[in-house]
């Protein structure tokens, strides 16, 4: 992640944004090739998904949920410091991870209703101007975000709003205009919505969103990333899937926060290369071969034979991706 600027000053300026106008941008955080490869990554799902066909998501719209275990480059995102300290600056300590999706917009169809994403919570978290935030997030500009093309607007201010009131054609909006490896951030009571796109290009973008850690996520990321897949990703992100107890009680395994139970990755970053290249959520073979070794046993015959099974179906699978029959193998991997 690059930046012209050093990261407590990023931070302290989105801070005083989110405080004053509900939102904030921070400008080219991410280089242009980590977009080109979630593009790249997350294209056989997008390919596949139909158009979002509520009302509430205006037109043109689709959308790649569970972006975690689809795409390298969406980590490495996640991973990112800033997004961290943000959170705690926002949320407070230990916050999880809502929801990770990438949104497609195509050309026509008309702009989103302005809404603010806490309404999940309403009305157990009632809206309170001024009190404690409880959710944050955060939209990656994968392609550029012009006005032209539906670049997310938002009201400013609107985060003030008392409960109760809801947006009129007469309440100014900002086109949260940014160049790719942007991010916008909202908090969770901001009026937003995304535009409609007058352009034959997609605006693409990818979103994840944070909760405090003792607030139910939108995705049940403990099932979405288990702990095989969850050991090859960077510990920050394994925390904020819900690895990490909150305040070390609550989300215990046996009085135990789970990564003191199931143990974290120590060989994440032995190389640079490692890291530039990123974890392959789909390789249970190697992460399985780990689990045993790093409990200092040896991979039971049953299971070794089903793995070099798997080694070799995996290499097929390189050269021509299937999604059924990842889904098949993950499945007999995990059973064994």
């Amino acid at each position: 992640m690059g930046s012209r600027h050093s990261t407590t000053a990023l931070m302290q300026d989105a801070v005083a944004q989110l405080n004053e106008r509900g939102y904030a941008i921070v400008e080219r955080r991410a280089d242009p090739a980590i977009m080109d490869r979630l593009l790249h990554e997350v294209q056989p799902y997008a390919d596949k998904a139909e158009l979002l066909k509520l009302k509430f998501f205006g037109g043109g719209l689709r959308k790649v949920e569970s972006v975690v275990t689809k795409s390298h480059a969406f980590v490495t995102l996640m991973a990112d410091p800033l997004l961290h300290e943000l959170n705690e600056a926002m949320l407070g300590p230990e916050s999880l991870l809502n929801g990770a999706s990438v949104f497609i917009l195509e050309k026509g169809g008309r702009d989103q209703a302005l809404h603010s994403d806490g309404r999940i919570y309403e009305p157990m978290l009632p809206r309170a101007p001024g009190g404690p935030h409880y959710l944050l997030v955060f939209m990656w500009a994968v392609t550029d975000f012009t006005k032209e093309n539906g670049a997310t607007h938002a009201i400013p201010g609107s985060h003030l709003w008392p409960a109760g009131r809801q947006p009129t054609p007469d309440d100014p909006v900002d086109y949260l205009e940014m160049p790719r490896g942007s991010f916008a951030v909202w908090l969770g009571t901001t009026f937003h919505g995304a535009g409609s796109n007058h352009t034959d290009i997609p605006r693409v973008g990818t979103q994840m969103g944070f909760n405090c850690g003792w607030l139910r996520p939108h995705e049940a990321n403990l099932l979405l990333v288990p702990p095989l897949v969850a050991r090859d990703l960077p510990l920050n992100v394994q925390e904020v899937l819900g690895y990490r107890a909150h305040r070390g009680i609550l989300g215990c395994i046996e009085q135990q926060s789970p990564l003191e139970k199931l143990g974290t990755v120590t060989t994440m970053a032995s190389s640079s290369s490692a890291v530039a290249r990123g974890p392959n959520p789909f390789d249970v073979e190697a992460g399985t071969r780990r689990y045993f070794s790093r409990l200092g046993q040896d991979v039971p015959s049953a299971v070794a034979s089903e793995l070099s099974q798997l080694a070799q179906t995996n290499a097929t699978r390189a050269a021509s991706p299937r999604e059924d029959e990842k889904e098949v193998l993950e499945t007999v991997a995990y059973a064994q």
